[in-house]
């Protein structure tokens, strides 16, 4: 060795070594001399023993051998191997050492670690570090790479740093994933297997004196933090300067890498392994000098194909690699090339394509939907109720390329400050579903699932529902194993859904939803914000302040936060019926948790998946071994669904059985069913509820009191009339049977009884008689005179409706006994309009106007159909577009409007209930619905024609005396401002809330609104507690004189503006079921990622039966879980929500009456016309006092159907600790297998 060249430590080393004795074998050689600077020949000792040589003074004391590249490979493949194995063994057993639950609390550390900025920052930085403490020791003028000692501990240090996050993260995985190591990237194992073992044993052992180690290798661990920085920017930033940024990243981390790699293994000393080189290669190494330049210099030179033969690798092993650095090389710059021209074509206007993460999984979004659908639907995909399943969701939105005002207003959504946490989780792409090469760009084959969202807000339903259909095709085609949602607008175009080879069960149609809810909301007051509430996610915002004027919204708000949740059943439930495990999960749960139906999943292709809600009490579960079965639940959160352990036998205990002899329980043949010996009624073992234990103790002292009373009553008579005992006993009357022997017998002095008595006591048992007798005539007096009242009024009553009925016909006779005209004035108007008149056109479907009769009973549900987009559509003629249309064209009947879906409607509102107790159904309507024929033939289904805010119209429908008006849109008003496609159906609330007023009214308008922000244009329609007055919450009420104020009108006020600022579930008309928003529908759309059996869980809503009972009347105090266990066992009911009054703690008042407007008349009217109108008014107040005479006005604080709907908010599924009112009404679902048990005051 060159004692001159060598470094000071250097030399103290070898000094060291020779002076304690080590003997070395030296050589004596001459240098040549290399240049002219060095001409002198110096004295150099080579080294040819290679002994076991120590650290000295923590410096490495010999160069890198092939032995430490053996070692450090070792290393390597020993750690990879058992990281691996041990995950994939985690993976299998995970469920026995709490695989879930860990994976659940390092989800949040492993976020932070992939998704924070500044812990990318700092991991990149300490990869950094690493490699150039590998490059300062390669390019050290030492030539045994001796550098500084700090940065060895600084390395060191970081590697424990960087332990810790592979432990974590490895631990992570093999919890979370089933597969162990396939869910997790390989490509990172490999490489912190490769770093963080070599550098730590280079740390610890003291045996290695070289400073070898794969630190190098860090540079592809800074490229893999990058790719994940960049994940974590907005899409929008992701253009071609960021490409070219990636691109260049990527390859110069690979060639950094490669080129150390061949640096490393052309520099090792020793035998080179596996295979020695050949001895023509001894010359070359004196020649060649592998440093960093020139090896970053052969790697370039080997990808780009140029190379000019100056430098090559020796040993095999580098030959090798030289032909893996080729191949890899050439397809990362063609790659690199290619992004960069594809990322420059496509620019940032929707273009690029999205890279599939092993760590998160991700769904496809493809269609026509407008903003406010996405907006809608990005907002319940990514709700705080759905953290712990979207938290490794990434979504994928593949729009229409002319969809760009769309895209920009997205990017604009996520660009607000509460957005911008999504923003690396939506990627918006812009291309077509029906090209194979836009389905591979958004990695549709590994998709979770995907969806088909139209525009719900669209004009032509039909085209969007076919496109849709065509999309779905090409998917199928592309990769059919991927399951596809899609949301329809109209049900008649299912089918083209289901003949492409989407299932049912996948498929969700808006009008049904719609259609649906608004049927229900006929029949059951408060079902569509009960449904609505369970198919989206709500609560309540952060921050709002509880108003003393609305003291229902505290308890209103507790039922809110309810959601559908499917979760499997526990195996021990299977066999039991439907009752006992609905007790058992409600007592397990502590009356957070409610089970309302179940679904069985099918095993094998070919069957269907069967939904059933409410089965039955007694209805036994899971008895079929071919389905996995599934709870349908309802709860705030999934942690508070308790159920029965698995590995413990379930007995259960439900009246409704059917007891065999012996005892025995009639269960079903299956392997994990768990019959039960019950003791029947009455029998040995029989055990009895506490509530009918009281019951019956009540019921045995009233009767032991009403006993006594007899006896004392007959004992008195006895004693005063002198009758004898059987005489006593059958004068008073009542007497239990076995108490009579109790009387106290009359005995003389000789202890006999004393005879019939005689003189005075004959008179007093004749005035007794008498009086008895005289008693008995009064009651049937009575009885005779209440017959012959309720005959009398019963005829009166008759004999009014005749006379409205005969009137309104009459009048209606007129009106076409008027339109006749004399054969003169006929031929004056065939002279003036150039000939006859046509006749008038045949109407489609032969619809049929409301009865007179109808419309003086009322009850009727009247449908207001808005159509205004096909009359904007249709627009520029006077007159009827239709009717104008088939004049043209010659036909003799008028041609149809739209399509209604009034089928659907009238199915809903009749399902689940007595025929009989059905209502009937006017529709108010422009033109004749297209599908009228269908949803005549559901029966009681009127129309009239004409415009649908028109008075008259309303008239004819029967508005006063309806029970229900809805305001259906059936196209939105289609405007240059989108925030008024309600306008139409916002004024139709406003003309019939204030015709209703008008009239002293208070029948419920229901109200579909497209956006949920017009909804306080609707505020909710309350009467005035004190005044009596019936007005609209936040409308301006006159100032008062003298500048005294209403003390109704500031909290009026500050209501509306409280429900301007309120989200729509939390407003007043939707607590009482009065609003639909088509919101509901996307939401809906959004769950089904979360709750497969959705769609068939909404149709199983629509088509139950559904009942409000009242509140028993001993039930004050006790909470909803014992009231849900008390109709379950007795009633065969479920209660899925309470109607609890508006105003529960304001001590109601009765209305006053309001003042009618006398009619005014024409000026051209005549005498006959005066007299029509007096005798009309005279009718009118008659059947008003006769109404009043048979519903007198009576405080019950119990629900009855006659209360007014729009004083009452629905509770669903509230807590089972929340205490029951006595006003409160109970809505039922009733069972789909058995008899349930109705009470008087029941209301279909």
């Amino acid at each position: 060795l060159k004692r001159s060249s060598l470094a000071p430590s250097t030399a103290a080393c070898i000094e060291g070594w020779l002076m304690t004795g080590c003997h070395h074998e030296l050589e004596h050689t001459h240098d040549v001399p290399s240049n002219a600077s060095n001409a002198s020949n110096a004295t150099s000792y080579t080294i040819l023993s290679h002994s076991h040589i120590h650290f000295h003074n923590g410096t490495f004391c010999q160069l890198p051998s092939w032995d430490d590249f053996q070692v450090h490979l070792g290393l390597y493949l020993g750690s990879l191997f058992f990281l691996v194995g041990v995950s994939m063994m985690l993976s299998a057993c995970r469920s026995a050492w709490g695989g879930e639950q860990v994976a659940r609390y390092l989800r949040k550390i492993v976020r932070d670690f992939t998704m924070s900025k500044v812990y990318l920052i700092i991991q990149a930085a300490i990869s950094l570090l690493m490699c150039g403490a590998h490059v300062m020791r390669l390019e050290a003028e030492d030539p045994y790479g001796n550098i500084a000692s700090l940065w060895n501990r600084l390395e060191s240090y970081s590697c424990f740093l960087y332990l810790l996050e592979l432990l974590v993260v490895w631990l992570y995985d093999s919890a979370n994933s089933s597969g162990g190591v396939s869910g997790i990237s390989i490509t990172r194992l490999a490489v912190d297997c490769a770093v963080v073992p070599s550098v730590l044993f280079r740390w610890f052992s003291g045996s290695q004196l070289s400073h070898f180690s794969f630190s190098y290798v860090a540079s592809l661990r800074v490229y893999g933090l990058w790719c994940a920085f960049r994940s974590t920017l907005s899409i929008y930033r992701q253009g071609v300067a960021l490409q070219l940024v990636h691109a260049g990243i990527a390859l110069a981390s690979f060639v950094f890498c490669m080129a150390m790699f061949v640096q490393q293994v052309e520099t090792l000393t020793g035998p080179t392994w596996p295979i020695p080189a050949a001895p023509s290669f001894a010359n070359v190494m004196q020649a060649q000098r592998w440093d960093l330049a020139s090896s970053v210099y052969f790697v370039l030179l080997t990808i780009t194909t140029v190379g000019y033969g100056d430098l090559w690798p020796r040993s095999v092993l580098g030959q090798l690699l030289t032909v893996v650095i080729t191949t890899v090389g050439i397809f990362l710059v063609l790659r690199t090339a290619h992004g960069a021209f594809d990322a420059a074509r496509l620019g940032m206007g929707g273009g690029g394509h999205y890279e599939r993460k092993t760590s998160c999984k991700h769904v496809v979004v493809a269609g026509t939907p407008s903003y406010q659908v996405l907006c809608d639907f990005v907002q319940e995909l990514y709700h705080e109720d759905h953290m712990h399943e979207a938290d490794d969701l990434n979504l994928v939105l593949l729009l229409n390329p002319a969809m760009r005002s769309t895209v920009q207003a997205m990017k604009a959504y996520f660009g607000k400050v509460q957005n911008r946490h999504l923003r690396h989780r939506v990627w918006i792409l812009q291309g077509s579903a029906l090209k194979r090469r836009d389905l591979d760009r958004v990695s549709y084959k590994d998709c979770t699932m995907a969806w088909l969202l139209p525009n719900v807000y669209a004009s032509d339903p039909e085209r969007e529902d076919v496109e849709n259909a065509m999309r779905a095709l090409a998917m199928r085609r592309h990769t059919p194993y991927v399951r596809i949602a899609a949301l329809m607008l109209k049900l008649e175009h299912q089918p083209l859904m289901l003949s492409v080879g989407v299932p049912k069960g996948d498929i969700l149609c808006a009008s049904e939803v719609k259609q649906g809810l608004l049927g229900k909301a006929c029949q059951v007051q408060g079902f569509t914000a009960w449904a609505a509430i369970l198919l989206k996610n709500t609560g309540v915002p952060q921050g709002m302040a509880y108003d003393v004027n609305r003291p229902w919204l505290t308890e209103y708000t507790k039922g809110i936060a309810n959601e559908l949740y499917e979760v499997s059943l526990s195996r021990a439930y299977l066999g039991a019926p439907f009752g006992a495990i609905a007790l058992d999960v409600l007592e397990r749960s502590d009356g957070a948790a409610f089970l309302i139906g179940v679904v069985e999943e099918a095993l094998f292709p070919g069957d269907e998946t069967v939904t059933k809600l409410f089965p039955g009490r007694s209805v036994y579960v899971g008895t079929r071994e071919d389905r996995h079965c599934k709870g349908i639940f309802v709860a705030a959160c999934r942690e508070d669904i308790m159920q029965h352990p698995t590995d413990r036998n379930f007995s259960w205990n439900i009246e409704g059985a059917a007891p065999l002899a012996g005892g025995q329980t009639s269960a079903p043949q299956h392997p994990h069913a768990v019959p039960e010996t019950l003791a029947a009624a009455g029998t040995q073992g029989y055990v009895r509820e506490p509530r009918d234990i009281e019951a019956d103790k009540l019921n045995l002292t009233e009767e032991t009191m009403a006993a006594a009373a007899s006896l004392r009553s007959a004992q008195g008579v006895r004693t005063f009339a002198k009758v004898s005992q059987r005489e006593a006993e059958r004068l008073v009357g009542g007497i239990p049977a076995g108490r009579s022997g109790m009387l106290i017998p009359e005995i003389d002095a000789e202890g006999a009884d004393v005879p019939e008595a005689t003189g005075a006591g004959d008179v007093a048992k004749a005035l007794l008689s008498q009086h008895q007798e005289a008693q008995r005539e009064a009651e049937r007096e009575a009885e005779v005179v209440e017959i012959e009242e309720e005959i009398a009024a019963d005829a009166r009553s008759m004999a009014l409706f005749q006379r409205a009925v005969k009137f309104v016909e009459d009048e209606e006779e007129e009106k076409w006994i008027g339109r006749m005209q004399m054969p003169e004035e006929q031929e004056m108007d065939d002279e003036l309009w150039g000939g006859p008149q046509p006749p008038p056109l045949t109407l489609h479907g032969a619809p049929r106007e409301p009865p007179a009769a109808l419309l003086v009973r009322g009850g009727h549900v009247l449908i207001l159909a808005l159509d205004t987009g096909r009359r904007n559509k249709e627009s520029g003629a006077a007159g009827s577009p239709t009717a104008r249309a088939s004049r043209e064209s010659g036909s003799k009947m008028r041609a149809p409007g739209s399509k209604h879906g009034l089928a659907q409607l009238l199915r809903s509102l009749r399902a689940g209930i007595p025929r009989h107790r059905g209502r009937s159904v006017v529709v108010l309507a422009d033109e004749v619905p297209r599908d009228w024929p269908a949803a005549a033939a559901e029966g009681d289904a009127y129309l009239v024609l004409g415009p649908p805010l028109s008075g008259s119209v309303l008239r004819r429908g029967g508005l006063q005396q309806a029970h229900l008006v809805i305001v259906h849109q059936l196209t939105p008003c289609v405007t240059d401002d989108p925030s008024t496609v309600d306008a139409e159906a916002v004024f139709a609330v406003k003309l019939i809330e204030s015709l209703i007023t008008a009239a002293g009214k208070d029948i419920p308008v229901l109200c579909d609104l497209m956006l949920e922000r017009n909804s306080f244009f609707t505020p909710h329609l309350q009467r005035m507690q004190k005044s009596g007055k019936i007005v609209v919450a936040g409308s301006d009420v006159p100032e008062q004189k003298d500048g005294q104020e209403d003390e109704q009108t500031q909290p009026e006020r500050k209501m509306h503006v409280e429900d301007t600022q309120l989200p729509f579930y939390l407003q007043t008309r939707f607590a009482n079921g009065q609003l639909f928003v088509s919101r509901v529908i996307t939401a809906a759309a959004a769950n089904m990622m979360y709750n497969p059996a959705l769609a068939s869980i909404f149709q199983e809503l629509i088509s139950s039966g559904y009942v409000v009972i009242p509140v028993p009347e001993d039930w004050s105090g006790d909470n909803y879980m014992q009231l849900f266990t008390f109709i379950m066992r007795r009633k065969n009911l479920l209660a899925v929500g309470l109607l609890r009054k508006l105003s529960a703690r304001i001590e109601e008042e009765e209305p006053d009456e309001v003042e009618e407007v006398a009619p005014t008349t024409g000026k051209g009217g005549d005498g006959k016309s005066k007299e029509k109108a007096e005798s009309a008014k005279a009718l009118a107040a008659a059947v008003a006092a006769l109404g009043e005479d048979a519903n007198e006005p009576v405080h019950v604080q119990r629900w009855s159907p006659s209360d007014c709907p729009s004083e009452r908010c629905v509770i669903v599924m509230p807590p089972g600790d929340m205490k029951v009112a006595d006003h409160d009404g109970i809505m039922c679902m009733l069972p789909r297998t058995g008899k349930a048990v109705l009470p008087k005051l029941a209301h279909f």
